[in-house]
C-alpha cells in the first residue's frame, strides 16, 4: 500500500506534499516510512547534529 493511501486510510490524514521523500525508520527487515510533513524535530534533538 502506498504511504499516501496508508495515512489517508489509517489516520484520516490527506498528505499535502506527496512528492516529498519519506524518512525510513525501523530496520532493513521491517522498514517504517514516515512522510516529512508529519515529522517534528524538537529543539533538543537538533543538538545531535553539532
Amino acid at each position: 500500500m502506498p504511504v499516501v493511501q496508508y495515512f489517508k486510510d489509517i489516520y484520516n490524514c490527506n498528505l499535502q506534499y506527496t512528492t516529498w521523500p519519506c524518512l525510513q525508520s525501523g530496520s532493513d527487515y521491517r522498514p517504517v516510512y514516515l512522510p516529512m510533513e508529519v515529522l517534528y524535530l524538537s529543539m533538543n534533538a537538533s543538538s545531535c547534529f553539532n
